[in-house]
């Protein structure tokens, strides 16, 4: 069974919109289950090094980057790693009771058919592009006919 402090974690994980979106878009294709699952014990070891919650919420923005291809816009990954040192702080003082409470009072995660999604188009027309346009200014750009 895991302890109180795991089991607020995965709560915290499992109310994350972002998490969740990564996961109903598997946004690391088929292995985006196993790598929302390896974050408790990415978190959990890289806990047990001298951190603080800025450190922390580095490392959520640079996993969910590398691992599930998601950009966070939100600067959720400071709540998250917020809410994550708050809990840990109970754990190492050994206040699992406090912990137990905390999770009753995680909300669920909102109801994902009612958000939007938005794609980002990064392609651009080849029209779009002169070779002879290189962005710098060339003697005919300078003259004073007008």
């Amino acid at each position: 069974m895991d302890t109180p402090f795991i089991q607020y974690v995965k709560k915290v994980f499992d109310s994350w919109t972002a998490l969740r979106i990564a996961d109903q878009q598997s946004t690391a294709g088929r292995n985006t289950k196993a790598h929302i699952q390896a974050l408790i014990p990415f978190i959990n070891q890289n806990l047990n090094k001298q951190t603080d919650q800025f450190e922390l919420a580095g490392w959520l923005e640079d996993y969910l980057s590398e691992n599930l291809n998601l950009e966070l816009e939100d600067d959720s990954q400071d709540t998250v790693a917020g809410l994550i040192m708050e809990a840990y702080a109970l754990h190492q003082a050994g206040k699992n009771r406090e912990i137990l409470e905390m999770i009753s009072k995680i909300p669920t995660g909102c109801d994902l058919s009612q958000c939007q999604s938005q794609e980002v188009n990064c392609e651009v027309d080849d029209g779009d592009i002169s070779e002879e346009d290189d962005g710098t200014a060339d003697e005919d750009d300078l003259s004073d006919d007008n």
